[in-house]
């Protein structure tokens, strides 16, 4: 969903050199978010921007193909979240980052709200990340038929959304044995997920992934630096 993290869980990994970013990918639909719909595959497309060194503004959307043909859906199902730098990575202490959708959706499928630890340890064998949640089991939404987004109740996904994204304990392992690619798996509170990527350029990652070896997806990300100095300058740098 556009975020630093591993397949479907985020992680406390911080692009301060790279605040911009764009990615697209393409989920099965039994293994996205709008699991009352099976076999309506979801492309999520995606936008970050980070603020400060401490706050990330998130904008992702869900475009389903089948939805959109039958004129029951427009460019699609749209979420923004915020993710929030509580601590910076230090010898003993891993980062600390906490993720937060603002309520007031009346559908609010990509709803997360999470607390995820993250720690990095450097090997001659390779560079390993671990990194631990956990996600909030209830989703803030706007009240059925309510025209105010001030007007919210307290669901559990399980029960409003039939799913469990993000819902109690998740975490991760990244293995980069080179520093241009690396082998993914986690546990998303849900089910364990595996996936492959490479960085061919330092703007570039092209990722390959699998749910439970039964469904596969893919992504692509693009991450720059906001750095308009003339090529030659920064040739020179």
């Amino acid at each position: 969903m556009g975020k630093p993290g591993a397949v479907n869980t985020p992680t406390a990994r911080w692009l301060e050199d790279q605040p911009l970013g764009f990615s697209v990918a393409g989920l099965p639909g039994e293994y996205s978010m709008f699991t009352r719909e099976i076999g309506d595959d979801v492309y999520f497309y995606n936008a970050r921007v980070n603020f400060t060194s401490f706050l990330t503004a998130n904008l992702s959307i869900a475009y389903r193909r089948e939805k959109a043909e039958q004129n029951k859906l427009g460019i699609g199902d749209r979420q923004f979240d915020l993710r929030f730098r509580l601590i910076k990575e230090k010898e003993l202490l891993p980062a600390i980052v906490i993720g937060i959708t603002p309520p007031g959706s009346a559908a609010p499928y990509l709803s997360h709200d999470y607390i995820v630890f993250t720690k990095n340890f450097d090997h001659y064998l390779g560079d390993l990340q671990i990194s631990a949640g956990y996600g909030s089991p209830y989703v803030f939404r706007r009240k059925d038929n309510s025209g105010s987004y001030f007007d919210i109740v307290i669901d559990k996904k399980s029960d409003f959304l039939d799913t469990n994204y993000l819902s109690g304990f998740f975490g991760s392992i990244i293995y980069k044995p080179v520093s241009w690619s690396g082998l993914m798996l986690e546990h998303d509170s849900n089910t364990i997920n595996a996936g492959l990527f490479v960085t061919p350029l330092k703007w570039l990652s092209l990722q390959l992934t699998s749910y439970e070896l039964k469904e596969f997806s893919y992504s692509a990300a693009v991450n720059f630096k906001l750095d308009l100095l003339p090529q030659k300058l920064r040739t020179n740098e």
